[in-house]
Order: structure tokens, then sequence, then C-alpha cells
């Protein structure tokens, strides 16, 4: 007797259950990862909030630094200007925390530029005590002692160029200090310079001499110092010009009459092929006309 009929189906409670052990089986998988789906989702937000943090940490900092350069910055511009106005008690406050060399933000002065700017010979010697830079340049390249030379400070060019300063360092556009001290004038700063071997050819990028400045401002003196001490008579700048043409220009005819005597030459010519004497006709400088045309005779 066969225990079991090979052909027999099975019941239809046993295909019923079959199936949903299938599927409960397939579904465990998933069930077990939704903690962890559940997990991710609560760290996304800490993920994302990461970045903003040190963003929002980053130019905290950014706008610390830079209001803590503006505030000291601002320090620095009150000292430059405290040395300016000879105020030694101020500046002497400022140092305990400020470079001596700090430069200031509209022209890039140091406080012994402003020293000398102003003529503040008691500052300046506080400053050069405690070590300022001689030779620190602003903006322009200026110095220290090409600014005292263009205000006529004999005695802070003095002791600037008794602390080492460089005679004959230029500005951007080729300006030395003999070139600014002949343009002002001054012929105490001029004698100083020129004792401490001031280049007295020295051009600036235009080719404009230091005898050229002094004759176009009618410093006959000046001309004869530089004179003295070999400048050349007939350089010429830009265009040609020469220092007896800029002195026909102005007028000076005491200027003129130093510069024919020591060699000027009246019939050169610029570029454009004027001469000294068309020049001063050009401009109604009658007493100079007269002074050229006895000259060329």
């Amino acid at each position: 007797m066969i225990s079991q009929d090979p052909t027999r189906r099975p019941a239809p409670t046993e295909l019923a259950t079959a199936p949903e052990q299938t599927s409960a089986a397939a579904s465990a998988p998933a069930a077990a990862s939704a903690p962890e789906s559940a997990a991710a989702a609560a760290s996304a937000p800490a993920l994302t909030a990461a970045p903003a943090l040190t963003l929002t940490l980053t130019l905290a900092l950014t706008l610390a630094l830079a209001l803590a350069f503006a505030l000291k910055q601002h320090a620095v511009d009150g000292m430059v200007a405290a040395a300016g106005e000879g105020d030694l008690a101020k500046v002497q406050a400022a140092l305990v925390e400020l470079n001596i060399n700090a430069t200031n933000t509209k022209f890039g002065a140091t406080a012994l530029m402003a020293a000398a700017e102003y003529c503040r010979e008691e500052m300046a010697a506080l400053l050069l005590s405690k070590g300022a830079d001689v030779n620190a340049r602003n903006h322009y390249d200026s110095t220290a002692l090409l600014v005292a030379s263009q205000r006529g400070c004999t005695p802070i060019a003095d002791r600037l160029l008794a602390a080492g300063a460089e005679v004959n360092l230029s500005s951007k556009r080729g300006e030395t200090a003999l070139e600014a001290a002949a343009d002002s004038g001054n012929d105490e700063i001029v004698e100083l310079l020129l004792a401490n071997n001031a280049k007295v050819d020295a051009r600036r990028v235009d080719g404009v001499t230091p005898l050229m400045m002094a004759s176009q401002n009618g410093h006959a003196n000046i001309v004869k110092h530089l004179i003295a001490k070999g400048a050349n008579v007939n350089a010429k700048g830009a265009g040609g010009g020469t220092s007896l043409m800029v002195a026909c220009v102005k007028g000076h005819s005491e200027v003129v009459r130093v510069l024919l005597a020591n060699g000027a030459d009246v019939n050169a010519r610029t570029d454009g092929g004027e001469t000294a004497l068309s020049i001063a006709r050009d401009h109604g400088r009658e007493d100079i006309v007269a002074l050229l045309l006895a000259v060329r005779r």
C-alpha cells in the first residue's frame, strides 16, 4: 500500500502558507535595514550644518582680523600725524605698541617723514635715536631727506645725512634731494647736499636737471653754485629744452646772464626748432632778447 499518493495535490491551506513564508523571509533584510536608514536620516542635518558652521567661523575670523588691522592702521595714522605736529609725548606713547617705521594710509609716510615735512627737529632727533629708517620711502618713493630738501629744512637734512641718509636716492619720477632743494631755492641745503656727494647732473625721468629747476625758478645763486660744481649748462630735457630756455620763458634775466657767462649755447634748438631768442621774443622778454642778441653779435 502506498503511504502517499504521488498525484495528490497540496491542500488549499498548504498552498496559501508557502508564499507567506517566502514573503516574510524576503522582507527580513528590509526590516533589518530600517534602523540604519533612520540613523542616516537623523545624521543628515548634522553633516549639512558642519560646512555652514565652518563658513561662519571663517567669516567671523576674517572680520575680526580686518577690524584689528583697521584699528592698528588708525593708530599708525595718528602717530604719523602727531610726529608732524611735534607731539613728542603722543609719539613716545604710540611707539610702545607700534613699529617706528609704520606708514600712514594716505601717502605711505613714516613718522620721520612727517617730522621732516614740518621741520620738527626735536621729533626727528627722537625718532632717529629710536632707530627710524632714514632711507624709508613713501608711496612716491620719496625719502625723509628729499622731503626735508623740498621744505627747506636744513637742520633736519643735516641730521638725516649724519644718520646715513643716501643722498642720491630718487623718487618714482627721478627727483633727487638736490633737485628738490634747487627747486625750492634753499642755498644751504644745496651746499650741504653737494658737500655730501650729491650728483650735480642727476636727471628726472623727463631729463630735467637741478640746474634747470634753479634756472626756471630764478635762483641765481644756486645756478652759480651748481655750475661751480660742474653742472652741464647745456644739458637738454625732454623736447630739447635747456636751462637757458626755461630762464627765458620765466623772464629771469639775472639767471640768463649767469648762464651766458658760463657758456650757455644761445643757438641751441628744441626738438621743435625753437631757440632761446625765439622763446624770449614769444614771451615778450625784451630785456632778455637784448642780452641774447648781444651774445650772438
